[in-house]
Order: C-alpha cells, then structure tokens, then sequence
C-alpha cells in the first residue's frame, strides 16, 4: 500500500466526515504533488500535432523539387500548387460538417491520416518518362554553287538575259533559307524528355493531389476540433497546444534537408550514367509511417463527454453515504476499489467567481425579452478568464437547442461581428498565400542566395513556435480583437519593406514578422470562432474559417500575385499589397467602433427595459483572474 492511500484510508476511516476529510487530504496531497497540471488527453493532441507536422514538414516542401525531377515544367507545377488549396478548402468544409452531423469525428480523424499517407506515398511509384536520344556524328550532304552556261540560250528571242531580281552577296546567316536561333536554356544537351510521357505524368500527380488533398485535408481540422473540447473553457490555451506543430515542421523539414543531401539518384541514359538528383524514396517512407504513428495515436481521441471517463461524475460511495447532495461534487469524484475508498480530484478547473458573477448578471435579462433570432443583441460572460475577462460577445446559448446545426452556423457567419471578422481572415490568408509564394522568388531576384533563404525559413518556424505559445498572453492583454488587428498591421508593415528592401538581409527581421502573424493571427481567430460556435458545431466553425483563410484565401494571393508580377514585378506586387492591408487595417478599426457602439446601445435597450439605466456591471472592466494552465 502506498503512503497516498494510507493517508486517504485513515482520513476516510469515518464515512460521514467524507466531504470534510476530501478537502483535507487534497491540502496534504497538494504537499506531495507539484501545482502544474498536466492534463493526458491534451498530452494525445501534442503528440498528433507534432508527429503530423513533422511528416508534412519532411516531405511538403520537397515536392515541387520532386515533380521538377520528373520533367515538369514551370506552367504545369503551378497548377499542380495552385489546385492544392482548393481541393483543401471544399474538402475542410464538406468533412468538418459531415463529421458534426454524424458524430463521426474519430472515423474521419483516421481515415484522413491513414488514406493521406498512402495516396502521398503513391508519388514515389511515378515513374520517370523516357528519354529521347538524338543521333550523333550526322553527316550531311551540301551542295555547292555551281554555274552553268549555254550558248543556245543567249542567241535565242524566247529567253532573255536580264534579271528582274537584285541578288546581293550575304552568309546564310543573313538569308532567307535559314533560321537563326538564340541560347536556348536546358536541363540537359544530351537528351530530352518524351512528351507523350510527360502528359501521362502530370495528368497522374493532378489525380493524385486532388484525390489525396480531398481525403487527407480534414486531418489537421478535427485535431484542432478534439483539442478545444479537451480545452473546454479555456479555449485561448489553444495556441500552447498548436506550437508543437510548428515545431514538428521545423524539425521535419531540417531533418529531411539532411537526409536528401546524403541521397543521390542516378540513372542511365544513352548508355551513359547521370546524377537525376536526389533519391525521396525516404521521404515518402517515412511519411507514411509517421502518418500512421499519428493514427495510432489518434485512436484514443474522444470527441464527446460520452467517451471521456473524465467528465463522468459519478458518486460511487457505499450505501450509508449521503449521494443526494451533489453540491459540492463539481471538482470531487469517488472511486471504491479493493484497497478502500480513495479520493481523486478531477483535473477541470472552474472559475467559481466568473460563475457567480454570470448568474448575477443574467438575473438582469429575463428570458421572455431575448430574440431568438438576434445575433448581436445578446451578450454572457464567459467562464474564462483569458478571454477577453469573460466579455466577449457571443450568440445566445439558446439556440444550442436547435436541431438544424447549418442554420445556427449560417446565423454566427453572418452577424457582423463573426462575418467581419471571417472577411479578415480570408484578407490575411491572400497575404500568406503572396507571401509563401513570391517572397523567395522576389528575394531571388534581387540576388538572395539559399544561405539567406534557409535562414529566413528557420527564423519562421521558431517564432512561429514561440508565437503560438505565447499566444494565450497576447490575447489576455490585447483582446481577440486587438490580436488580429495587429496583425493586419505587421502584413502591411511586411508588404510594404519587401516593396522598398535594397539590404537583403534585413529579410531576416521581416520573418520575425511572418512568423509572428501566423501563429498570432491563427491562435486568435480559431479560440474566437470557437468560443462563439455551439459545442457541437464547433469542428463546422474551424472548417469553415480554415477553408477560408488556408484554403481560398492562399489561393487567390498565389494566382493574382502571379498575374501581377507577369505584367507589373514583384516590387509593385508587394506596394500594392502594403496599400491595400493599410486600408483594410483602417476599415478593420472603423468597423470594431461601430459594433462596439451598435452592442452598447443594444444593451442599453435592453436594461432600460428592466427600469434601470445603469450599464452592465463590469461589461468593459477587465479583471485580473488566478491563471490556472493546463499543459
């Protein structure tokens, strides 16, 4: 027996001072046990997040270099990266609604990760098209200006000797029977490739990147959607938990990096042996065991209270114990085994302070005065404290009774507070997509070597990581709100420095930036859509904003950033976009002033109603709370 339950039993040796006895053997076991709670079902999101990302950060960004190593052109690997995000979008929304309709998250969960990695797998059965080998050592046959002369000719009426045409002395180059041409760049003098085989290989990689971003794109979704219920409600943690995936894609792709340099790929052409380029047979294997590893893992997931034991409070005392009263076992639960009556407390931590203060504030609003179909109009506090301190304005609760899930998610979109703030998002996922798409190319242009872009990519992923992590305190001290406008700021600021940079390596700085706004931005938007959606709408919700912001959103910035560095350079691709996110910045603040002027009046209304003109008590008052940190 262990000193733990020797204390418990002797503290428990009289049933009816149970619930007195709980409260002091929590004290001394608080003695034995460290403050920090670790909680295991968050533990499965971290290692699902990082051996996920590590696998994409292994092979994702390698791709382009593999399908250019199979003989595609420019023109086609840009609809090959472009159709991406768009299979991706459709794919998040049509998945995450099924999933909540059905409540089959967890079969969705694995069937993404395990048919992903296999589809990802098949590139490395593509094969090669066949080579074309010219003849060498031609011979040719030229014939020679010869003249030839008649006196029956000359003294004939019929012919005459005088020439209509004026020929002038000139080589071959400057004639009309031969065509000169200009320096022709190729991959390789001595072959090229079969056009036919060509064809065939990049009709195959489209099915296949479609078919897999189809299948495999819900993955990261409904990770994100098990790991806010598991956060319950302290939804802004939830940039803590996401941090390992940028750490996962750093280290991913820092290790593949290095195993490819050591893999060469040779191959025999024309009967001589060339160097193809790098051997991925690696990197596709190990993809697919990492994707299986976070299968695995994600079997444990649990996405409803059913599944969770957890969340199941359930009094199992003996006979004589009092099971009535319920009050008190909000933190508490019972458990009898063989060795006695052992107490555990459950890791859930509620704020009771936030409670009580949002039963006092709802005794204000009476249920027959709230519009069922008012999106705007109604305000609760938040249990949570990190949130922007419990007064952020979400849609009435009512609606949770609803059977028509699309409906409640159609009414949160289109408020103006949600609706505004998904157009945002759809803004800052054109940036990402102008960003990740032509910043390397225009830094290329100006001379930037892979020493600088190598540095820049880490740069990214390690504040990325720090970003994500810091996230929760960021939205503590500058809202939700104020955390994405910020970061309409910084994309504007970042714009506006690569349409202006002359020193190449101050780009180093402006990925602190890009990293920043990823990490911030996504943290952000995600906890603040979440915290608005119904409990079982909430995989719908991070759909939808991901669809948006991942999916069309980078999309539209790789096509028009395209078009426009076609006709006009990447130095007026980048001024012009500085100008366009410093305007949406300003219409950004201008729209917060009017809904936050729009739900004051509201509540006003609302409280004159009641008899009284006194505003909502502690509604614009931010209060410091005990920070309780799940890990």
């Amino acid at each position: 027996m262990t000193t733990w339950q020797k204390i418990t039993n002797t503290l428990y040796q009289d049933g009816i001072d149970g619930d007195k006895s709980s409260k002091k053997a929590q004290t001394l076991k608080s003695s034995f046990y460290p403050s920090w709670k670790i909680n295991r079902y968050l533990l499965l999101s971290k290692a699902v997040y990082f051996i996920y990302s590590f696998a994409v950060g292994g092979l994702k960004p390698f791709l382009p270099i593999y399908f250019k190593q199979l003989g595609i052109n420019a023109k086609h690997l840009g609809i090959l990266m472009g159709c991406r995000p768009l299979a991706e979008a459709f794919s998040i929304m049509i998945f995450s609604m099924i999933a909540d309709r059905l409540q089959c998250h967890k079969t969705i969960l694995i069937t993404a990760l395990c048919m992903g990695g296999l589809l990802t797998f098949a590139f490395n059965f593509i094969p090669i098209p066949s080579f074309y080998c010219p003849p060498d050592n031609i011979t040719s046959d030229i014939i020679i200006n010869t003249t030839f002369t008649s006196e029956a000719f000359q003294a004939s009426p019929m012919y005459t000797v005088e020439n209509p045409y004026t020929l002038t002395n000139g080589s071959y180059n400057e004639g009309y029977y031969f065509r000169r041409y200009g320096s022709i760049i190729v991959d390789n003098p001595y072959f090229t490739y079969d056009h036919y085989d060509l064809q065939e290989s990049f009709i195959c990689i489209l099915v296949i990147i479609i078919i897999c971003e189809m299948i495999a794109a819900p993955s990261l979704t409904l990770v994100d959607t098990y790991t806010l219920y598991q956060l319950e409600d302290k939804k802004v943690e939830y940039g803590r938990q996401r941090c390992w995936a940028a750490i996962g894609i750093g280290a991913g792709e820092l290790m593949s990096g290095l195993i490819l340099v050591h893999s060469i790929m040779t191959i025999e052409i024309c009967g001589k042996i060339y160097v193809m380029g790098h051997n991925y047979n690696i990197a596709f294997s190990l993809y697919l065991i990492l994707m299986s590893i976070a299968a695995v893992i994600a079997l444990r997931f649990q996405f409803s209270e059913s599944d969770n034991p957890s969340s199941s409070q359930i009094n199992r005392h003996g006979d004589d114990r009092n099971t009535t009263d319920n009050t008190d076992h909000d933190d508490e639960i019972y458990h009898e085994d063989s060795n006695g009556i052992e107490t555990k407390k459950l890791i859930r931590h509620y704020y009771h302070q936030y409670k009580n203060r949002l039963q006092n504030i709802n005794k204000d609003f009476s249920e027959s005065e709230l519009d069922d179909d008012s999106d705007d109009a109604v305000f609760s506090y938040s249990t949570d404290s990190n949130d922007e301190m419990g007064m952020l304005a979400k849609l009435k609760d009512k609606r949770s009774t609803s059977p028509n899930q699309y409906s409640n998610i159609w009414q949160l979109f289109t408020s103006l507070r949600y609706g505004s703030t998904l157009c945002i998002s759809l803004c800052l996922g054109t940036a990402m997509g102008i960003l990740t798409s032509f910043m390397y190319w225009h830094l290329q242009s100006l001379g930037g070597s892979t020493l600088l872009f190598g540095c820049i990519g880490v740069t990214i992923h390690i504040v990325e990581a720090i970003s994500f992590f810091l996230a929760q305190n960021a939205i503590y001290y500058l809202t939700h709100v104020g955390v994405m406008g910020l970061c309409i700021f910084l994309t504007a600021v970042v714009c506006m420095s690569l349409a202006f940079l002359q020193i190449l390596w101050l780009a180093v700085p402006l990925g602190i930036l890009i990293g920043m706004i990823t990490a911030l931005f996504f943290a952000s938007a995600t906890s603040y859509f979440s915290q608005a959606a119904q409990k079982h709408s909430i995989s719908s919700a991070q759909g939808i904003f991901q669809a948006v912001y991942c999916g069309i959103g980078c999309s539209i910035g790789s096509v028009v950033g395209g078009i426009v560095i076609t006709y006009h350079g990447a130095r007026n691709l980048f001024f012009v976009a500085g100008a366009f996110y410093t305007i949406i910045f300003m219409l950004f603040i201008l729209l917060q002033l009017l809904i936050h002027l729009s739900e004051r009046g509201t509540l006003t209304d609302i409280r004159k109603k009641k008899g009284t003109n006194d505003p909502p008590k502690s509604y614009f008052r931010r209060v410091k709370a005990t920070r309780s940190r799940t890990y």
